[in-house]
């Protein structure tokens, strides 16, 4: 599943340029994953367009994930790095994917037994 991600981001990423297109980036804790100091450790949602009044800066989609500077609160610029498995959602105006993204240290659970009707 994480092959389909770059290739929904590129896309999602060239619409963007109309200004109805924005894109909402849903990112969870995940080891590679860089983010300001204050959303560390939290799952984030990200808004990333061309045509935003600030829009993400030098953005380098590559097979790792993808990197930029993004700008909060209309204020200073910090460098946000999403590696692809840090990735739960892609959602744009008409447009969702989403995937079942474990975060670090999150242990799978076994499945729980239930009743059956006799």
């Amino acid at each position: 599943m994480q092959s389909f991600k770059r290739p929904i981001f590129e896309a999602l990423w060239r619409a963007s340029v109309d200004p109805a297109k924005l894109i909402r980036v849903v990112t969870v804790p995940a080891p590679g994953r860089t983010m300001p100091w204050v959303f560390d450790g939290v799952a984030v949602a990200l808004h990333m367009g061309q045509s935003q009044p600030r829009p993400p800066r030098d953005v380098c989609i590559t097979e790792t994930g993808v990197g930029c500077w993004l700008s909060f609160d209309g204020g200073t610029w910090a460098p946000v790095f999403l590696p692809w498995e840090s990735i739960a959602s892609l959602v744009s105006h008409s447009f969702v994917a989403s995937w079942g993204v474990q975060s670090q240290g999150e242990t799978k659970q076994e499945p729980r037994q239930r009743l059956k009707a006799v």
